[in-house]
């Protein structure tokens, strides 16, 4: 696993929970005949705290981005038929799955 960290550091990803029910290999690690590896990742940091501040910093950033479109809801209403934009519950405008970016490219 140690070794795998250093070269998962290169990617983007994405962790998932599967419950241990709804994941068939989780049976083939669990056999009786195998070593259940106490002790294997002692002093390993499998995943460091960068990797979770990114998230935090996208909470914030959708933050950021709510209220510009709050504040540019004329240019919002502009572009709603144009680019096929549709208005969640809570006042959020996505295109898709994408959300609506607005404010001024300077501010970038």
């Amino acid at each position: 696993m140690a070794r795998y960290i250093s070269f998962l550091e290169d990617f983007n990803y994405q962790l998932k929970h599967i419950l241990g029910t709804s994941n068939r290999a989780n049976a083939l690690s669990r056999r009786p005949d195998h070593d259940n590896g106490l002790g294997d990742n002692n002093q390993v940091v499998a995943l460091p705290d960068v990797v979770f501040a990114k998230v935090v910093c996208a909470s914030t950033l959708d933050e950021t981005m709510w209220q510009k479109q709050k504040q540019n809801q004329h240019k919002i209403e502009e572009w709603t038929d144009k680019y096929h934009l549709y208005q969640e519950e809570g006042g959020v405008w996505y295109k898709g799955k994408a959300l609506v970016v607005t404010g001024e490219e300077s501010n970038w």
